[in-house]
This record gives C-alpha cells, structure tokens and sequence, in this order.
C-alpha cells in the first residue's frame, strides 16, 4: 500500500516566505479515488513538521492504478512547491506522482506535460521531498499516483 502526506507551497503576502497552504485547508477541500482506513482518509494527506507521519492518505489495498488525491483550493493560488512525505510507521510512500489541474473538475490540464515527479523512496520517506515550480491553479489540483 503506498501512502502520501503532502504540502502545497505559495507564497505569503505578509512576510514574503513559502508556506504552506493545505495546512488552511478544511478537510471537505479533500477528496480521492478511494482511502483505506480511518487513518488514511484524503484529508489526512495534510503534514506539518511536527507530524509523525501515523496518518497520511493511503488508497484501498490493491487500488494503485489510477489512484489519485484531489485538493479542491476554493479559489485561485500560485503554487510555488509541492513537498511530500511518506508514511514511516506503516513503511509506505509514493515514489513517483503526476498532478494536473482544473478551474470546472471536468476539464484537467497536466502540469508540464505529464512531467513524473520524484517521490519518496525507503529510508528516505520521512524527509520531504520538495520540487520547486511555479503555476496557477484555478481552482483544484489532483495527483496520482505513478508507483
């Protein structure tokens, strides 16, 4: 099973850094696929650096292809980064991720291409992984899962 804990960077207006924005998400602006148990609904994807990675999203056993987690954002955001943690208790992480986005949820456009982004792999779950971008995301974002 393969779990993912994530964070969406923008940056702040008050004092001009990165931070993160799911962390002012309410957990109804998450949706997925599908999830395994109580703790790996789509809203606990969300992580913050005292997390200890007990809870993350996790698709049901044996749903890997086309498994993915949706972020409905409620309105339009510059995203800056995306960093993503696995689940260390459990040994899981995602390995590798495409994400599009959408401003209607019927029309979605893959970031770059399609581009694969590098996720975490053994040891190394417990640290993020951090890509450093910059888009404009309408309205939501969805990512699935490569690996």
């Amino acid at each position: 099973m393969a779990a993912l804990l994530i964070n969406i960077y923008t940056i702040s207006f008050v004092n001009a850094q990165i931070s993160a924005l799911v962390d002012s998400l309410a957990n109804g602006q998450f949706s997925a696929t599908s999830y395994g148990d109580s703790s790996c609904e789509p809203w606990d994807s969300q992580y913050t650096w005292s997390n200890d990675n007990r809870e993350a999203w996790c698709c049901a056993g044996g749903q890997f292809s086309g498994a993915y987690l949706q972020i409905n954002f409620g309105r339009k955001v510059t995203v800056h980064a995306i960093g993503t943690k696995g689940r260390i208790c459990c040994n899981q992480w995602v390995t590798s991720y495409t994400f599009s986005y959408s401003d209607d949820n019927a029309i979605w456009t893959q970031y770059d291409s399609g581009v694969v982004f590098t996720g975490n792999i053994g040891d190394s779950g417990a640290n993020e992984v951090r890509h450093e971008l910059i888009f404009t995301c309408d309205s939501q974002m969805k990512l699935q899962k490569c690996q």
